[in-house]
């Protein structure tokens, strides 16, 4: 293995245990839940068609402290916008994250319920049926916890306990969050060949 070599050397940090261990450079981190889903880094619209009015934002140049005047300016990576069908985009994930079904597009929300009606109107469904309708519900996304919960008709301990554990023991499943395992805005997405 590669990766405990180069973290033990200094190159790499990692976070996590076992399967779920995650690396990243020093000095760099993992996208934190609270950070993503805090108050106000969510815009709850479409704000790419929202126009930009920079002459309201006032930026006083003085009040900001530099200590290199070489460094470009960072801006915040809490600000997350939603693509068109309603998910968040944030910078810190290749995939979007569907956070809650009422900011979704209607055809998407209609597309999610087609896929989970199955699990939904039956409690008694085999566990290779149900981690099957989990893999399509986290196609091409990541989903959260709570959303799969509403979607699938069972609660979020049940879901990770019976069938995401094993979905994520099998690495068919990876976590957005892989430092906090069972975080309430915990989601997942299918782990694909080029995320190995």
């Amino acid at each position: 293995m590669a990766f405990p070599r180069l973290e033990h050397k200094g190159f790499l940090v990692s976070s996590g245990e076992k399967r779920n261990k995650s690396y990243t450079l020093p000095g760099m981190s993992l996208p934190d839940p609270e950070e993503l889903f805090s108050t106000g880094a969510v815009n709850n619209i479409n704000n790419m068609d929202l126009p930009h009015k920079e002459l309201s934002l006032p930026h006083m140049e003085s009040s900001l402290p530099h200590k290199e005047p070489s460094l470009p300016h960072i801006v915040s990576g809490t600000q997350t916008h939603r693509d068109t069908l309603g998910r968040l985009t944030p910078l810190s994930f290749s995939l979007p994250f569907i956070d809650s079904l009422e900011y979704i597009s209607l055809d998407l929300r209609k597309k999610l319920e087609e896929i989970a009606k199955p699990a939904y109107e039956n409690r008694r469904l085999e566990p290779e049926e149900m981690q099957l309708i989990i893999m399509k519900l986290c196609q091409s996304h990541y989903i959260r916890i709570d959303v799969l919960s509403i979607l699938l008709n069972r609660s979020a301990k049940n879901l990770r306990q019976h069938h995401i554990k094993p979905l994520l023991d099998k690495q068919c499943l990876m976590m957005a969050f892989p430092q906090t395992p069972s975080h309430p805005n915990q989601g997942y997405t299918v782990r694909t060949l080029s995320q190995d």
